[in-house]
């Protein structure tokens, strides 16, 4: 009812560095994944891993669905949901800053200056800051005739 697998602890997989030795009854016995959590580790560098079949656990009384969900619920849990971006709430100052910038003519400092009622310091800081670092937004800025430096957000 049970399956004793050694490797070495490097990963070689190689049939002399491997061995199986299932004990019991066929088919009762234990597989082993190489994925599956060491169960035991010698002092020689090898690795021990058990695992149970659902025959296997039929004989000692264990539901093999039930084993399956816990694995499941444990693999699930251990997965890395992606964060959610942050987004903007709608009416606020940040708001208008992206859609000044997203014009077609973006727009420059006096203008997001006089817009938000920030000094020139708060927009250049909600630029790096709030938009490109945290947001992920391309913003570009160029120096044009009359206007003096415009920003725009790009594609990105």
């Amino acid at each position: 009812m049970c399956a004793v697998r050694t490797a070495p602890r490097t990963g070689q997989k190689s049939a002399e560095n491997s061995r199986s030795l299932i004990c019991g009854q066929s088919g009762l016995g234990l597989t082993v994944c190489p994925p599956e959590p060491l169960w035991r580790e010698t002092g020689d560098g090898h690795v021990t891993t058990l695992v149970a079949t659902d025959a296997g656990l039929l004989v000692i009384g264990i539901e093999p669905v039930s084993v399956k969900t816990a694995v499941a619920i444990r693999n699930h849990a251990t997965e890395a949901t992606a964060p959610k971006p942050p987004t903007p709430r709608a009416g606020t100052k940040q708001v208008i800053l992206i859609m000044r910038l997203r014009a077609p003519e973006g727009a420059n400092m006096e203008t997001i200056i006089e817009t938000t009622g920030w000094q020139a310091r708060t927009v250049r800081a909600a630029i790096s800051g709030a938009l490109i670092k945290k947001l992920g937004m391309v913003v570009t800025s160029a120096k044009e005739e009359g206007r003096g430096r415009v920003y725009r957000i790009g594609s990105n």
